[in-house]
């Protein structure tokens, strides 16, 4: 009785004709002054990040999440602006 096998799908790669998996991450380099470099550290242990990449890749998701939200308060500011009293209230509010 022959035994059935799972067919997988791998692409191949062009220069040496190997099967290949696809990539899902891209490994970058920086360069970082040394105090920036320190500072980034700290968060990442301050935070409890389990390493650099994984803080670095959380922070940037957090920044284009609130670059998002900014943008659409934007276009709704930018639709109904705020009235004198409105951003009177709104700075009290913030502390401003």
């Amino acid at each position: 009785m022959a035994m059935k096998t799972k067919a997988t799908r791998t692409a191949t790669d062009p220069t040496n004709k190997r099967p290949t998996r696809q990539r899902t991450h891209d490994r970058l380099t920086i360069s970082l002054p040394l105090t920036v470099a320190a500072q980034l550290r700290a968060d990442v242990k301050a935070a409890g990040s389990p390493s650099v990449s994984a803080y670095v890749k959380e922070t940037l998701e957090q920044r284009a999440r609130e670059r998002t939200f900014r943008d659409l308060l934007d276009e709704m500011f930018r639709e109904n602006p705020m009235t004198g009293e409105e951003r009177e209230w709104a700075d009290s509010i913030l502390d401003r």
